[in-house]
């Protein structure tokens, strides 16, 4: 095979479906977006949203008078809707499709990676590989995906009756379930991989699930919805580790900040660091495996040379931008001096992948941007770089019901103990956890031997649980955690 051309965006894509079997390049993947595809995969429907985005159009743009008589007819009734209503109607949808998380009309307190009717309209072509390794984690569990079927037929939550003009005549398309294929590089599914825990998780979360809708099924979507977007961050960060010849025994420690304490907070900005480079080591090795596969191994020098020099260097650019782009891949071609001309390629597209000129988005770009979306990351300062562990309620609601079942109550250490061999998170509660920080590079500083700050964040983080009511104090400093809150 002859290389004739290099296109950066398309070596960045086939190197993540290498290192993870998906594209996971795009800022579009969002929990809202997972959640249509795992629920359709579920209930094996959508409906045509043809309609529904002809109606929600641009709505700053696309006056009232120019929207079609069938769109607005959907909502006459004896008493008709006004010209205004229907604008604020439009707004609302609007709002609801577009945004990160779906919003109860008029609260965004109660705003939630959607559990509602939209994923059956929404379109499936956005995020769906990623969408598909949630349901091949999910689709051995009969229990819970049956379950999961039910709530979904039978919701009738405001935005489900909002969204009812849309599927009450619209057609149903067929959606044949797909799981997802192993990456080139590595099978999904091991038992030391995190994919095996996670869907032990989904197991477990399926005994909380009920069997018919009532006033928790809501409310329990939206758990699942949540943990399906830390099992998508998880299986990102640990996926180098697992495919590496020389993998560390852990997962990519997740340590979460609780404590008052500037040591652990700097701590979970390196885990956190430390969970994004695994990511950029991994697409790496997803780069070398497609430029080994186009049969780049075979171009020298000034065969690369000659690719950029004849405008075959592909940079999503043009005009200017172009140019400059190819300058900078030039400049860092010529810069990499001691390897073989494959490992200065190889090199060259890792470091240029990073370069706002190229237009890329990589992994790497979609689990800073996804762990702040889903609710996993929060914000030190203004500064993406700066985000630590803190997840939000639900997410510390998710991880209990998918360690501990229904009927189950354990000591909170063996519950801790669950966390960081199951997800590798962290909170400084079990013996192992300076030794698995040390072993990840992930420095604690200096100490007060009396009161350390990794037994203080555990503290903090204990209160979170009894707080929530998943875990109660008893005498003697005994501390349970139950699946179901007390």
């Amino acid at each position: 095979m002859t290389v004739t051309e290099l296109d950066v965006k398309k070596i960045n894509k086939q190197a993540s479906e290498h290192f993870l079997g998906m594209k996971a390049t795009s800022r579009s993947i969002k929990p809202v977006q997972l959640a249509h595809v795992l629920m359709n995969h579920i209930l094996g429907y959508s409906y045509d949203n043809e309609d529904l985005y002809r109606f929600t159009r641009k709505p700053s743009k696309v006056d009232y008078d120019d929207l079609d008589e069938d769109l607005v007819k959907k909502f006459q009734s004896e008493k008709g809707v006004t010209e205004r209503e229907i604008n604020e109607i439009r707004w609302l949808f609007h709002d609801v499709l577009h945004e990160d998380n779906s919003y109860y009309p008029g609260s965004k307190r109660n705003s939630a990676p959607t559990f509602t009717s939209d994923w059956q309209l929404n379109d499936l072509s956005i995020s769906v590989t990623p969408g598909r390794y949630l349901y091949t984690l999910i689709s051995p569990e009969e229990e819970a995906k049956t379950k999961l079927e039910k709530q979904l037929k039978n919701h009738m939550d405001g935005i489900s009756v909002m969204f009812r003009p849309f599927t009450k005549d619209a057609e149903k398309d067929e959606i044949t379930p797909a799981t997802l294929s192993d990456p080139e590089l590595e099978p999904l599914m091991n038992d030391d991989y995190i994919s095996d825990n996670l869907r032990d998780g989904f197991r477990n979360l399926g005994k909380h699930l009920e069997d018919s809708r009532d006033k928790k099924s809501l409310k329990q979507l939206r758990l699942t919805v949540k943990f399906s977007s830390f099992a998508f961050y998880s299986y990102i960060i640990n996926r180098n580790n697992e495919i590496r010849d020389d993998g560390r025994d852990s997962l990519v420690p997740i340590l979460l900040n609780y404590a008052e304490s500037d040591v652990i907070e700097e701590a979970s900005v390196n885990t956190r660091g430390k969970a994004f480079s695994e990511v950029v080591n991994g697409t790496r090795k997803g780069i070398r495996h497609e430029l080994d596969r186009i049969g780049a191994k075979a171009l020298s020098d000034d065969n690369v040379r000659e690719i950029v020099e004849s405008d075959n260097l592909v940079t999503g650019r043009s005009g200017g931008k172009h140019a400059d782009a190819k300058d900078v891949f030039l400049q860092n071609f010529e810069s990499e001096e001691e390897g073989s001309t494959f490992e200065n390629l190889v090199n060259t597209l890792d470091n240029v992948n990073h370069v706002s000129l190229f237009n890329t988005y990589t992994p790497r770009n979609t689990v800073q941007t996804f762990g702040k979306n889903c609710g996993l990351l929060k914000p030190r300062g203004n500064a993406a770089k700066n985000r630590y562990y803190q997840p939000d309620v639900e997410i510390i609601e998710t991880m209990v019901k998918s360690l501990v079942r229904p009927e189950d109550t354990i000591p909170i250490n063996d519950f801790l103990t669950r966390m960081k061999d199951q997800y590798g998170i962290l909170v400084g509660g079990t013996d192992t956890e300076k030794e698995i920080l040390n072993d990840w590079n992930i420095s604690m500083g200096t100490t007060d031997k009396r009161s350390t700050p990794l037994k203080r964040n555990f503290e903090a983080f204990k209160q979170v649980l009894v707080d929530l009511g998943y875990a109660t104090e008893y005498a003697d400093d005994v501390t349970m955690v139950s699946g179901d809150k007390s």
